[in-house]
């Protein structure tokens, strides 16, 4: 099957045990419809199979994609994230062909670094930021307070724009995972001009700085720079 077909498939048709199946519908329905009942043995299985051919990947996609959106479904998240059906199923999406660049509860581990840069700068921006894989959870939710955002929907464009000043404290304890992002965004094709957050400790940075504060031309502040880093008075430039 290709992508569109995989989306468009029934569950029933995905190859997954019933148990995984009823698992899966039972948790999407509830969430639809908190007055839903399934009944006992027979009964639940008939009403899950029933429901296993209407609903098709894509929809239990916009389904669980709107229970991250609702902060109040903490409890259906919890089912979700922790019961074998939730890992069951991914696996067998990933196992069909979707990537995370299809949907975002897939692992990380579905796309190259070579796929993100096939797609260009342009089309990159509008991704989410989770895709680079790189973000520790503290950074994650630092931004999602920053911009009142769900994580999904905090896209590169946004964490380009984001400073070092803007994520306060949490520059400190997670500056392993914004320095592996900052590597990965400039391996991906983006540079010092695209945003605040590719702009902090790099070489031209830090010679703007010198520049404005000592009133000297760019070139000379870059040589100052450049001194400075052999001599080991300054280092960890992302640049």
């Amino acid at each position: 099957m290709n992508k569109s077909q995989i989306l468009a498939c029934p569950l029933t048709k995905l190859g997954l045990n019933a148990k995984t199946r009823n698992s899966l519908i039972m948790h999407i329905k509830t969430f639809e419809d908190p007055d839903f009942r399934f009944g006992h043995s027979a009964e639940r299985r008939r009403l899950c199979e029933e429901l296993a051919n209407q609903y098709t990947v894509q929809k239990t996609i916009e389904i669980i994609d709107a229970i991250r959106h609702n902060w109040w479904s903490e409890r259906y998240l919890s089912w979700f994230d922790k019961g074998k059906f939730c890992t069951l199923y991914i696996a067998r999406l990933a196992r069909l062909g979707l990537t995370q660049l299809d949907w975002l509860e897939l692992p990380n581990s579905t796309v190259s670094l070579s796929v993100l840069k096939a797609l260009g700068r342009q089309k990159l921006q509008d991704k989410s930021v989770l895709v680079l894989g790189t973000l520790s959870s503290t950074l994650v939710r630092e931004l999602e307070g920053i911009y009142s955002y769900f994580a999904p929907d905090v896209t590169i464009k946004i964490l380009l724009a984001t400073s070092d000043s803007m994520l306060g404290d949490t520059v400190k304890g997670s500056a392993q995972s914004i320095g592996k992002t900052r590597r990965i965004l400039k391996h991906l094709g983006f540079q010092y001009e695209d945003g605040l957050f590719l702009q902090e400790r790099t070489r031209q940075h830090l010679a703007e700085i010198i520049s404005r504060q000592e009133n000297i031309q760019i070139g000379t502040a870059k040589m100052v720079v450049g001194i400075a880093e052999r001599c080991g008075w300054v280092r960890g430039f992302v640049d």
